[in-house]
């Protein structure tokens, strides 16, 4: 008996020591069968849990105990979701289907409680200042901090240098919970893309430099770091900055990322000089393709999708930029990024570019050439000479068009 009651007493307080937290909650008329939970690491998110909704709306996830504190996401469906703060504790709400922000009530939490006071605050800056006065400690702070820009920062200083520097101020770089919800990859996005349209490279090198330094502490969190400002360069195809950040940062052992790496080799292959890759294709009509055979004063390579809006928006001046330089000998080679081929088929014969070297591996998004040329947003050119060496690498036609005006 004394053995079954020591059990029993094991038992109570080793459940209690790694019990796992719930998320528990209840939405008025909602029209979603399964609920999804999604963690984030940084604006990406990845599957964590579903289940399915009882018929009176109320729901139930289970934190298990390893789960690693952040945000999460739960989806109702593609547009209807809602972000919620994980601490280590229980969380229980209540909300409106068709409101389900502003009729937000957390029952049950904390952090959720003030998160959701800010997010429904008309003024969501006074809001902030309040609660990370009142609460420093607290995730939803260091959450807070690294979504707002400090007041005296906005308006006429937006350009200035003191705006720029303390753009990241306040952010705890040594709390990893900020890489688990999407606010610091934002707040990266904004000021990259922003001094990428107004500042030269030395200028945004020295303020990624100041960035970097800001998480040096933390060798995760710099990791992170490394990879948002990366990314951000890629997708504004800023091939000088990645290469120079490739080599003062991931070389120098500060921030080792494999991925990044082969991003640059990728990148330096493509460099201007360089001669064009090899690539193999066939054409629409079945027949076989050898780029390298093909002879002409200049080649535009054209990569593309016949589901792509921006393409079929430039397929127009990229026939009559054809028609129209005939006499400077530029064959087109329109490398089709599509998988459907009746639907490709349509739309070259819909925009009139038979003329073209129309070709492709019809293998949609898991064409080795999205990897092998660096193709993260379609359309894409090449503009080649005769010796088949890279002129130009853009994904902007008028700088094709600008380009050939000189010859």
């Amino acid at each position: 008996m004394k053995k079954f009651l020591s059990f029993l007493i094991f038992f109570f307080f080793a459940s209690k020591i790694f019990a796992a937290f719930t998320l528990e909650g209840q939405i008025k008329h909602l029209r979603s069968k399964k609920l999804y939970l999604f963690s984030y690491r940084g604006a990406k998110t990845s599957i964590f849990d579903s289940i399915l909704i009882q018929k009176n709306g109320k729901f139930s996830f289970i934190f298990p105990d390893s789960t690693k504190n952040g945000i999460f996401q739960l989806r109702f469906s593609q547009t209807k979701f809602i972000d919620i703060i994980f601490n280590s504790e229980n969380i229980k709400l209540s909300s409106h289907f068709d409101f389900l922000k502003d009729s937000m009530k957390i029952l049950e939490s904390q952090e959720n409680q003030l998160f959701f006071e800010y997010l429904q605050s008309p003024n969501r800056y006074e809001k902030g200042l309040e609660i990370t006065t009142l609460y420093p400690n607290l995730f939803v702070s260091k959450l807070i901090n690294a979504i707002r820009i400090p007041l005296q920062l906005l308006e006429n200083q937006r350009d200035s240098t003191e705006f720029k520097k303390q753009f990241f101020n306040n952010i705890d770089f040594n709390d990893s919970r900020l890489m688990r919800c999407p606010a610091l990859t934002y707040k990266i996005r904004l000021f990259f893309n922003d001094i990428l349209k107004h500042s030269q490279n030395v200028e945004i090198q020295r303020y990624t430099n100041l960035l970097m330094s800001k998480a040096a502490q933390n060798t995760e969190m710099l990791r992170f770091i490394s990879e948002q400002i990366f990314d951000v360069f890629e997708k504004n195809e800023q091939d000088e900055l990645m290469e120079w950040f490739i080599f003062t940062h991931s070389y120098s052992g500060n921030c080792a990322n494999s991925d990044i790496s082969r991003n640059v080799e990728k990148i330096k292959n493509l460099k201007t000089g360089n001669i064009f890759p090899h690539f193999s294709v066939q054409t629409v009509d079945n027949q076989a393709f050898n780029f390298e055979k093909i002879e002409s004063k200049y080649f535009l390579i054209f990569f593309w999708q016949s589901n792509c809006s921006h393409c079929l928006e430039v397929l127009p001046s990229v026939k009559k930029f054809f028609e129209r330089n005939k006499n400077l000998e530029i064959k087109i080679i329109a490398i089709s990024l599509d998988k459907d081929k009746k639907e490709l088929l349509q739309t070259i014969e819909n925009q009139g570019i038979k003329e073209f070297y129309n070709v492709s591996d019809f293998l949609g998004e898991n064409s080795p050439l999205l990897e092998t040329f660096h193709i993260i947003f379609t359309p894409k050119f090449f503009l080649l000479d005769k010796e088949k060496k890279i002129l130009l690498k853009t994904s902007s036609f008028e700088e094709v068009e600008k380009k050939v005006s000189t010859f």
